[in-house]
């Protein structure tokens, strides 16, 4: 639950400024995806020896405070309409999230043991990725709604994100206590801090490429991260070359994460199902191969113009029929999404 609504709000937040960059003239989205990234790549050995040498409890505690802290920033920012200073919150999101998610990940088998761990990891991607998805289709769909109510000018953009945000804020403050209230774990290192650690990515990617299933393993999650990352860039490109920025932009992009979500949370049931009694590395190529093809097919078939993905979730439209190819599309985006957590 903890990191579920960790997620979810990381989302909410992101997928709400988004959205205000495209009706103000400010694009984000392209930086939005670099500054998601960024804070995985600098900041991973930091990351991992804080999850190592304190409770993970602990470091999710920290993580949960520190997000209300950076909600509560994004806040202010939109008070005043600076956006740089909002896009400063964005990039902080990102780095909690790098300092949560060795905690997060890590604190399965302390908890659980060996023997339930690919149901628990199955089980904590599914709830996580639900969450982060459900955030951004939420955000999308909120913020357009409220853009619409309000008028649609570019100055009705910054109320719009306002008022979601303030309650994001203020619901936030749930996850410090759900994370207070999980087993406090033992550390499991104890290597003191030292200025070599924060440049260490090269030892410690030695380190793990020295044992060869984990090095290949490695290449896996990131082809899975590199992928869904992609994947969610495009969505948010395609809705706003679709809508060009306009109202719309977040609808389009709630549409496509929900096509996703609804994918994902299948492909993690089916997957959590799959590996009750033990891990199953043979669905990996499977899942792979089926990866690829889905994508093609995605790339190929004609996917409707902006109305008919409008009249599917029933705004304001000019009254056009709904779209075999819209929904064949969403449906092929689900699937895409359903395999690609089953290779996960």
């Amino acid at each position: 639950v903890q990191q579920a609504q960790n997620a979810f709000n990381d989302k909410m937040a992101q997928f709400l400024l988004i959205p205000l960059g495209g009706a103000i003239g400010f694009s984000v989205e392209s930086a939005a995806g670099l500054m998601i990234a960024l804070p995985f790549v600098l900041f991973a050995p930091l990351a991992g020896w804080l999850s190592d040498r304190f409770s993970k409890r602990n470091v999710m505690l920290g993580a949960a405070i520190a997000q209300v802290a950076i909600l509560a920033w994004i806040c202010g920012a939109l008070v005043i309409r600076n956006m740089p200073l909002a896009l400063c919150g964005f990039f902080a999101l990102a780095t909690q999230a790098a300092f949560f998610s060795p905690a997060k990940i890590g604190i399965n088998k302390e908890l659980v043991g060996s023997s339930h761990l690919g149901f628990a990891t199955s089980m904590q991607q599914m709830t996580a990725l639900l969450a982060l998805l459900a955030g951004q289709i939420v955000a999308g769909w909120w913020f357009d709604h409220r853009f619409h109510a309000l008028g649609g000018r570019p100055d009705d953009a910054w109320s719009a994100a306002l008022g979601p945000m303030w309650l994001l804020a203020g619901v936030s403050t749930l996850s410090i206590l759900t994370s207070w209230i999980i087993p406090r774990v033992p550390a499991q290192g104890k290597t003191a801090f030292s200025g070599k650690l924060v440049i260490s990515h090269f030892t410690s990617l030695a380190d793990l490429w020295r044992d060869k299933p984990l090095r290949q393993a490695s290449f896996g999650v990131a082809f899975f991260w590199g992928f869904a990352g992609f994947i969610n860039l495009w969505s948010v490109k395609l809705a706003k070359v679709l809508t060009e920025g306009a109202a719309g932009f977040g609808t389009l992009s709630s549409l496509f994460m929900a096509a996703a979500s609804i994918g994902m949370a299948l492909g993690f049931g089916f997957t959590s199902w799959l590996l009750r009694k033990r891990i199953e590395l043979g669905w990996v190529p499977v899942a792979g191969l089926m990866m690829a093809a889905l994508s093609l097919v995605v790339a190929c078939i004609p996917m409707g113009g902006t109305q008919a993905f409008l009249d599917l979730v029933k705004l304001p439209a000019n009254g056009s029929p709904k779209s075999l190819s819209a929904i064949l599309f969403l449906g092929l985006l689900a699937s895409l999404a359903f395999v690609s957590s089953v290779f996960l």
